[in-house]
């Protein structure tokens, strides 16, 4: 048994470490075209996107996080399958389009908030981009939940592949710095082009509706207790980008975003083998396997922890000269916040990777509440330690909410499954 899962999970988690080599690869380039252009560039791109990312989740209405359960849950059914998928499709286009045309009307508000013109174009130039968004996540997510290991990472590396292409040729028309928010909804385009031929041409065959009215249902139920977590999650990676815009200018913004979006980057390996595991829990639950669970987590955190560790030391040693790569000079303080965030991310890895335990456990009400927990200490922390410490208290903030989401994470899957992670 032992042997027969390690040997599983390896095979999957190869493909999602490939994926998220492209996307660490192109997420880095991505940051050092912006910062080459100008820090304000890279500044206004980050608020832009962390206002886009939040509502998203809006507009997706957590239909995403039932697409994924129900799919992995009925992966033998190839029928219900395509009634889940049609149904999550147009209930998030339904959602989609009122946040599309609210996020218009709003983005002059934004930008002011922000103190930035320059944001309240880009917000514009992106927000067509936003329903193409919501759809990719559903979609995506009958990729993983059909346990299509490769192809699901290889859609999610396409984003990350086509945005810097897009940035690079903006950067080499040399356009104005709010002009590069319109990279997000050409990419997002493109993606779901290639999302729909696939899904609809290779998994999923047309069907007779016998049961749509209830997956519809389904979707409501299970994403209306599930919709804040997503936003809030989201929201939870922003929160320091949208204070340090409040607090201080585009550039500091932009000197902060280039260490915590590498941070990130780090912070990925946990999610893209969370892409190979969310799949085998939702396997698991609906067979009651709660020890195969805690098997599943074992293997993961041992195989994961020294390729974390390494990956975290090596970024460390790399920071100065991808630094000075990008702008001829070494960032220390960039260097400094990096290095209080890749401390976390590195000790955290082992359990962000079950982050979906309670969405595929049925619970997406516990998984809310486990978010809410983490972004308002995440905004409060933020609040006090911005003011205080600037772009340190921020990365000292981020480091912190890491740890608080492993721990959570634990302690949610041991009280409602009786699960030790």
């Amino acid at each position: 048994m032992m042997g027969q899962l390690h040997k599983l999970l390896s095979n999957d988690v190869t493909w999602s470490v490939v994926s998220l080599g492209i996307m660490a690869v192109s997420g880095l380039l991505l940051v050092a075209l912006l910062r080459w252009h100008s820090a304000e560039t890279l500044g206004v791109f980050n608020q832009v996107y962390a206002v886009f990312i939040i509502l998203s989740q809006i507009g997706v209405g957590g239909v995403q996080f039932s697409t994924l359960k129900h799919v992995s849950h009925a992966s033998d059914d190839l029928s219900a399958c395509w009634e889940i998928t049609l149904s999550a499709l147009l209930l998030v286009a339904l959602i989609m389009l009122p946040v599309v045309v609210a996020l218009w009307l709003l983005a002059e508000p934004i930008g002011a908030f922000l103190n930035s013109d320059a944001v309240a174009v880009g917000i514009r130039l992106a927000t067509p981009g936003l329903l193409f968004f919501g759809l990719n996540k559903v979609l995506i997510n009958v990729v993983n939940g059909l346990d299509k290991i490769k192809a699901n990472s290889v859609f999610r590396a396409l984003r990350f592949i086509l945005l810097p292409l897009v940035v690079f040729v903006f950067v080499i028309q040399d356009q104005p710095a709010d002009q590069f928010a319109f990279a997000l909804t050409l990419t997002e385009i493109t993606v779901f082009c290639s999302l729909l031929i696939f899904v609809f041409g290779r998994l999923l065959k047309a069907q007779p509706l016998r049961n749509f009215r209830h997956w519809l249902h389904q979707h409501v139920s299970f994403g209306a207790r599930g919709v804040l977590s997503g936003v809030l999650l989201d929201l939870n990676t922003r929160i320091d980008v949208l204070m340090l815009g409040y607090f201080t200018s585009d550039a500091l913004v932009g000197i902060y975003s280039f260490a915590s979006t590498l941070a990130e980057g780090f912070a990925q390996i946990p999610i893209a083998v969370r892409w190979s595991i969310d799949p085998k829990l939702g396997q698991h639950f609906a067979k009651s396997e709660p020890t195969e669970i805690e098997e599943l987590s074992r293997v993961t955190r041992r195989q994961l922890f020294p390729w974390s560790l390494a990956a975290g030391l090596l970024g460390m040693a790399a920071f100065p000269a991808l630094s000075w790569l990008v702008d001829g000079n070494v960032d220390t303080l960039g260097w400094q916040l990096f290095a209080i965030m890749i401390v976390a991310v590195t000790i955290s890895a082992g359990y962000r990777s079950f982050g979906g335990i309670l969405l595929q456990g049925g619970r997406p009400e516990m998984y809310t509440l486990v978010i809410v927990a983490l972004v308002a200490g995440d905004a409060l922390m933020n609040l006090g330690f911005i003011p205080w410490l600037g772009v340190t208290g921020a990365a000292i903030v981020t480091a912190t909410t890491y740890l608080l989401e492993a721990l959570y994470l634990r302690l949610a899957a041991k009280r409602l499954f009786a699960i030790r992670l």
